[in-house]
């Protein structure tokens, strides 16, 4: 019995798992407060085609190098209708020491504050400097890479084309999170029975 129950169950984790794999691209709406104290909620931009998200770490050599090149994305393309933000995935509380960050770098881009770091882990944030191109109205990850490549994926969302996969990696700090063990211990929960 056990072992039919186990193939069976085999068998749809294999039919499910690129279900799944796309399932985990949707992320649902979502706000955070930016290093300044203002909300964003991602709903708010559906009248934007894409929101461009640079993940931001006051730590990250890679964030301090990507930033000049994002705001010279969000430059072109802000007018077209993509928004640019960044994101805090580390989870320090720390809005001050972001705040004076970002007067370092001398842009005018707010840092959305992911203290819990529920929403970065759901975006799939794995890498600070990287960017991840999220559509407002579908709640979506359209792209995620590097700045270079997020050019082209603008253009091409901008566009209504299909985005390329990026074949640039990011090189910046992994980002962690405590709760991946968690979610490998229900799914051994669930196969059990």
């Amino acid at each position: 019995m056990k072992k039919v129950n186990f193939s069976i169950i085999s068998l749809l984790a294999l039919i499910l798992a690129p279900v799944i794999a796309v399932a985990q691209e949707r992320v649902g709406d979502f706000s955070l407060l930016d290093q300044d104290g203002y909300h964003h909620g991602m709903s708010w931009y559906d009248d934007h085609k894409a929101i461009a998200l640079l993940v931001q770490a006051n730590d990250s050599d890679t964030t301090t190098a990507a930033v000049p090149e994002f705001d010279v994305l969000k430059s072109k393309f802000d007018e077209a209708g993509i928004e640019f933000l960044m994101i805090n995935p580390m989870g320090r509380y720390n809005r001050e020491a972001v705040q004076e960050k970002v007067e370092e770098y001398g842009v005018d881009i707010p840092v959305l504050m992911d203290d819990a770091r529920l929403i970065s882990e759901a975006l799939g944030i794995e890498r600070t400097g990287e960017v991840l191109i999220f559509d407002p109205r579908r709640f979506t990850v359209q792209f995620r890479g590097s700045v270079e490549a997020a050019g082209t994926a603008i253009e091409q969302i901008l566009a209504d084309e299909d985005v390329s996969p990026s074949l640039v990696a990011t090189t910046g700090s992994e980002v962690a999170y405590e709760s991946e063990g968690k979610h490998l211990l229900m799914w051994q929960t669930l196969l059990q029975f």
